[in-house]
């Protein structure tokens, strides 16, 4: 008989002007996908742009601290949700989409803080087409490259060949 997968739910102390969002968590047992975590907290918990959080691992007791990060929210996205389930008269609410990144390295503590996590390396873009990249991703890339960005205002078709351009210059 396979064992149903326990649903964790992350809780959020706001200190004062900082949100925390802990979550209680088996270390042999639960395997934590960070990314869907953040995911569905964001979704929950009302936080703006800009808003920076500490994402802690507890064990269940909440008497050992597993491993720690701190996010900023980088992206907010507003959209019409309609459900027209009842033809006659129809439901809409507005959902708010929210993005975030990592700021430093994820410490752990302890461990059993190693066996949360798919994986501990930061993911990179899924596709490593510059076309497929977001602005911000490029932004990050060109800074990795020479150091600096680009100015406030360039265009996407420019940042992918002045990133081709020394990408090119790198490999002669």
């Amino acid at each position: 008989m396979r064992q149903a997968k326990r649903v964790l739910k992350p809780q959020v102390i706001n200190v004062f002007d900082n949100a925390v969002i802990q979550v209680k968590c088996i270390p042999g047992e639960d395997e934590i996908d960070v990314a869907a975590l953040l995911g569905h907290s964001l979704a929950r918990f009302e936080f703006t742009i800009g808003t920076s959080f500490d994402l802690q691992f507890l064990t269940m007791d909440g008497t050992q601290l597993l491993a720690l990060r701190r996010y900023t929210v980088t992206e907010v996205k507003e959209r019409i949700h309609i459900n027209d389930v009842n033809h006659y008269q129809t439901l809409s609410k507005t959902v708010f989409d929210r993005k975030c990144a990592p700021i430093g390295d994820l410490i752990i503590f302890h461990e059993e803080g190693n066996q949360l996590f798919k994986s501990l390396v930061d993911e990179k873009p899924k596709s490593s087409k510059l076309a497929d990249m977001s602005t911000a991703d490029l932004q990050s890339t060109m800074k990795e490259l020479r150091g600096s960005g680009f100015k406030v205002g360039t265009k996407k078709d420019t940042m992918m060949k002045d990133i081709r351009k020394h990408l090119s210059a790198a490999q002669e």
